[in-house]
């Protein structure tokens, strides 16, 4: 608690300064770590710049700073008096280069400004969704089904499951490679696996030459890319998200669709499903806030959809 502005608090550092790299692996705090940063002279009121609560860093400020969270998870506790200054990783950023690769958060916003790089990010949506990050309930990340939920995490040598826990993290060696990256492209006809593939069926997203989409991994990178703007895409083929063979698939544990963040995240270019379907949409959360949800979460200027179907799709966005 402090009197006055300028107030970062986080588990591993309450500041990166100017011109930092900072790398940060093979970190977590559990459900039992609480952070707050409180400024309590009401003439600061409202400057939410001056705090920060992060799980790990409180802030990180100046130009020329990077910092890279990689295989680190935050289940605890945060707060900030001032505005949106808490996130599970640095709590309030001025312009750095930061990149969350291979983590997750429970009940925590992700990031407060976008990140430079999000890869294989997963976490609950207690107030708005963040770009580029899976939303799951806390319980597909408990237990046995973490690794169905989030198949990105390298569970052979990095994480493992424990009963009625959510991920834990094995030590790391200094010599860790990461895997190399598959191009989870998919077979078409067969049920999406919950990842996203590297590329697209064929194309190069002209309007003569469109990027043609024929699973759902690929039908994933679409909904999660950033530049769409004035591309063309085609669905080759039927898409099935989730087994709804049974009248009752709901029920059977289904894989949820990519939830993307309110902002960051415009599909604006052209989208021929030539006929063809997509059923096994499944989305199901608890939200407080903004949150948006469906194939795509916002349509932007210039977009156009046509000839696409929708068959045995669930969504539901409870707003609380």
């Amino acid at each position: 608690t402090h009197e006055w502005g300028n107030t970062f608090a986080g588990t591993l550092a309450g500041i990166v300064d100017n011109a930092s790299s900072v790398t940060i692996v093979g970190c977590y705090a559990d459900e039992s770590v609480s952070v707050t940063a409180r400024v309590v002279d009401s003439s600061f009121a409202g400057k939410s710049y001056n705090t920060g609560a992060g799980g790990f860093v409180g802030g990180a400020v100046g130009k020329d700073v990077t910092l890279l969270f990689n295989n680190c998870f935050f289940t605890g506790a945060l707060s900030c008096s001032l505005g949106d200054g808490a996130s599970a990783f640095c709590g309030n950023t001025y312009n750095p280069g930061m990149s969350i690769v291979n983590c997750y958060t429970i009940n925590n916003t992700v990031h407060r400004v976008s990140a430079d790089s999000l890869k294989n990010v997963y976490a609950t949506a207690p107030a708005a969704a963040d770009s580029g990050v899976t939303i799951l309930t806390k319980d597909q990340m408990t237990g046995d089904a973490a690794k169905d939920n989030m198949p990105a995490l390298d569970w052979d040598t990095v994480w493992s499951t424990a009963a009625d826990k959510t991920p834990q993290l094995r030590v790391i060696a200094a010599d860790y490679q990461e895997p190399e990256e598959e191009t989870n492209m998919g077979t078409p006809g067969e049920v999406w696996s919950g990842k996203v593939a590297a590329g697209y069926a064929d194309g190069d997203g002209s309007r003569e030459n469109p990027y043609q989409i024929a699973t759902g991994e690929q039908l994933a990178r679409l909904v999660t890319s950033k530049d769409t703007a004035g591309k063309y895409y085609k669905l080759t083929q039927d898409i099935l998200l989730n087994d709804t063979s049974a009248s009752n698939w709901t029920e059977n544990s289904p894989q949820p669709w990519v939830i993307q963040g309110p902002e960051d995240i415009q599909f604006r270019g052209t989208l021929e499903g030539d006929g063809h379907t997509v059923s096994g949409l499944y989305i199901n959360t608890d939200v407080g806030g903004w949150l948006y949800a469906g194939l795509f979460n916002r349509l932007g200027s210039g977009a156009v959809v046509r000839n696409v179907g929708f068959t045995k799709t669930d969504i539901t966005l409870n707003n609380s």
